[in-house]
């Protein structure tokens, strides 16, 4: 398995797929730019990194990323150009200190156990490693959007979030543990938290 391939052309992925596949790909690409801006040098691992759209292939933020070095998590087996583990975030199959970025986009809603995740990730970072993690708010706007979604496109993702916290409780639940140095918002309804650990 190649461990240093060069970033993925999205530009033609995105000219090739239809409208609504575009619409989803804008949206994950835009926020990969926001999430990449905010890690520092070295290894990334991209806990649950299988496909997150079906435009789009497994991997796919660590082939937009283009870092070398970089590894995959994932609950099920997948295939992609970077070093993959599958795994749970709740038991990371890393040493004490081994990783300088951990990114979980669009993870942490699935499971029940935030604050055990959130001492996996801490545990696995080195001193001055970074943790982004984004996540939807639970805002009128979000929940209009995703109730709309799960009902018809997005059909095999209803019922699939487990928690459901605002921007508030999502910082309240992060700073027990890291101290958030960046927040921003993707597309007025994700919310995006670069944290470094106390």
């Amino acid at each position: 398995m190649q461990n240093n391939p060069a970033p993925e052309n999205f530009a033609e992925i995105i000219r090739t797929a239809g409208p609504l596949s575009r619409l989803r790909i804008a949206f994950h690409t835009g926020r990969y730019r926001k999430v990449a801006a905010m890690l520092v040098p070295g290894r990334v691992l991209d806990i649950g990194c299988g496909r997150p759209c079906e435009s789009l292939p497994d991997q796919a933020f660590l082939r937009f990323l283009g870092r070398p070095g970089s590894v995959g998590l994932d609950l099920k087996r997948l295939e992609g150009p970077y070093e993959f583990r599958q795994g749970s975030v709740l038991a990371l199959p890393f040493k004490d200190g081994e990783l300088d970025n951990v990114t979980a986009m669009e993870i942490l809603e699935h499971i029940t156990e935030v604050r055990e995740a959130l001492k996996e990730i801490k545990r696995a970072l080195r001193p001055g490693g970074v943790l982004v993690m984004t996540t939807p708010d639970n805002s009128p706007l979000w929940n209009l959007i995703w109730g709309v979604w799960s009902a018809t496109v997005g059909r095999m993702w209803h019922h699939e979030h487990l928690v459901s916290y605002n921007a508030g409780q999502w910082r309240a639940l992060l700073e027990e543990q890291f101290t958030v140095t960046e927040f921003r918002r993707h597309w007025r309804f994700d919310l995006v938290f670069r944290c470094v650990p106390r």
